[in-house]
């Protein structure tokens, strides 16, 4: 065989880095929209940044959330 089945711990840690790079798009990806949600909606710059907030807002309650949830019913489950 050219290569071996890769163990466990590779397989956690290249799922956990995906996770985290999606969640990095995602914040980008609201960044970018902002412009465009600011015309379409006609709001101003500081009542579209309520937008990111309400993201920032998400990411904090889910992150406990989350781990309290992977305790109770296990990571792999919950994730």
């Amino acid at each position: 065989m050219f290569w071996k089945r890769p163990q466990p711990k590779h397989i956690v840690a290249i799922v956990y880095l995906m996770a985290i790079f999606a969640s990095a798009l995602d914040t980008q990806a609201v960044n970018v929209a902002l412009p465009r949600l600011s015309r379409e909606l006609h709001a101003s710059p500081t009542g579209i940044e309520w937008v990111v907030t309400g993201c920032l807002l998400s990411i904090a309650v889910w992150v406990p959330a989350s781990g309290w949830l992977g305790d109770r019913f296990g990571s792999r489950r919950t994730f």
